[in-house]
C-alpha cells in the first residue's frame, strides 16, 4: 500500500476515534503503519508528512462536523429510567427519511454512543437518524420490556418527525447484535399490543416501518442450541426452552406476514450469535419471494470489523436509497468483493 493511502486510512482512524472507537486493534494497526512511515522518512520529509496529516485531519474534522446536527432528547420514562436518544439531522431542507438505530451489548449493557460513528455516517448520506437507548436486563427489563421501549422510540420520532426535518412515512430500523434483534422484532410486530407500552401520547398511531437492517442478530429462537437457550432464558427472565408460544412471539421470522424489506449482515463463524440465525431468515424470506439481501463475511468474529463494516455501511446506504428514498436504478451487490 502506498504511503499516501496509509495516511488517508489514518485520517479515517482519527475521525473514528473522534466519534467513538469501535475497533481498537484495527485503529492501532493503522496508527503504527503511519508512525513507521514518519519514522523512516528524512527530517524534511517527516515535517512535510506530519503537516499534510494534520491539515487533512483538520479539514475532514471541521467539514464533517458541519454536515449534521445532533439533539439529545428523552423519548420516554420507564421504571423511573429516562430513555435518551440522539436525533442526528443532516443539512438541507428535507424532509429526510428516518433511520432508528439500536446499540448492542448483550441485552445487559451498552449506550447509544457505542454506534455514533455508524449513525453519523448514515445521517451524512441524507437521513435523520434516531439513535435510541433502551432498558437492559441489568436495569430490570427482560423481554418484552426492551421491545416495548423500541416501539416507543419509533412512535416518538414519527410524532416529532417534522420538528427534525424527518418524513414519518419513510422509516427503517437498524441495530447491532442485541440491537439487531430489537430492530428485527420491532419491525415486524407493530400489530402486537403485548409488545407495546400503553402510552396515551401515541394513541391511534402505528409503529409500522418500511425496512430493517440487522447486523448479526437473532432472528429465529426456534433453532437455538442449548447454550443459546440458556442465554435466552436469562434475557427473557424465564425458561423458554419448551414454551413454543413465547419462542414464536419472540422470533422475527415467525411474523413473516408483516415482513418488510430486509438487509442482513453476519460473519460466517460468529461465536455469540450463530450465522444460522441470519441464514434462517434469508431462506424463509426468499422462499416467500420477499425482498431480502444477505451478506456473509468469511470471518471468525461476532462484530463486523473494518473494513468489512465500512463496506456494509456503504451497502446500507444503497439499500436505504432503494427502499426509503425510492431512487430508481439502484442495484444491490450480488456478493461481497
Amino acid at each position: 500500500m502506498k504511503n499516501i493511502e496509509k495516511i488517508f486510512l489514518f485520517i479515517g482512524v482519527l475521525q473514528n476515534i473522534y466519534v467513538t472507537s469501535l475497533d481498537y486493534s484495527y485503529n492501532k494497526r493503522k496508527i503504527f503503519d503511519v508512525v513507521k512511515i514518519i519514522q523512516e522518512a528524512s527530517a524534511m520529509k517527516r515535517i512535510s508528512l506530519i503537516s499534510t496529516l494534520l491539515l487533512m485531519f483538520l479539514v475532514s474534522f471541521f467539514s464533517g462536523a458541519a454536515e449534521s446536527e445532533t439533539f439529545e432528547i428523552t423519548y420516554a420514562t420507564q421504571s423511573q429510567i429516562e430513555l435518551k436518544a440522539d436525533v442526528i439531522v443532516p443539512q438541507g431542507e428535507g424532509p429526510f427519511p428516518i433511520v432508528v438505530a439500536f446499540h448492542g451489548g448483550g441485552f445487559v449493557r451498552g449506550e447509544k454512543e457505542d454506534i455514533s460513528r455508524q449513525c453519523n455516517y448514515i445521517s451524512k448520506n441524507g437521513y435523520v437518524v434516531f439513535n435510541a437507548n433502551y432498558r437492559t436486563v441489568s436495569q430490570g427489563a427482560h423481554f418484552p420490556g426492551f421491545v416495548k421501549d423500541a416501539h416507543s422510540a419509533v412512535l416518538w420520532i414519527k410524532k416529532h418527525a417534522k420538528e427534525y426535518k424527518g418524513n414519518p412515512d419513510q422509516i427503517a430500523l437498524t441495530g447491532f447484535s442485541a440491537g439487531a434483534y430489537i430492530a428485527s422484532i420491532t419491525a415486524v410486530t407493530p400489530h402486537i399490543s403485548v409488545l407495546h407500552h400503553k402510552d396515551p401520547r401515541f394513541e391511534d398511531m402505528s409503529s409500522e416501518v418500511q425496512a430493517v437492517i440487522p447486523f448479526y442478530g437473532h432472528q429465529n429462537l426456534n433453532i437455538l442450541d442449548e447454550v443459546q437457550i440458556k442465554t435466552a432464558t436469562f434475557v427473557y427472565g424465564k425458561d423458554i426452552s419448551h414454551n413454543k408460544k413465547l419462542l414464536n412471539l419472540g422470533s422475527p421470522v415467525y411474523h413473516i406476514g408483516h415482513a418488510v424489506p430486509t438487509l442482513l449482515f453476519h460473519n460466517e463463524i460468529d461465536p455469540l450469535v450463530p450465522v444460522e440465525q441470519s441464514r434462517s431468515m434469508y431462506s424463509i424470506y426468499k422462499d416467500k419471494n420477499l425482498p431480502v439481501y444477505f451478506y456473509e463475511f468469511p470471518r471468525n468474529a461476532h462484530d463486523l470489523l473494518r473494513p468489512d463494516e465500512d463496506w456494509a455501511l456503504g451497502v446500507t446506504i444503497k439499500f436505504l436509497d432503494k427502499y426509503l428514498k425510492r431512487m430508481p436504478g439502484i442495484e444491490m451487490p450480488e456478493s461481497i468483493p
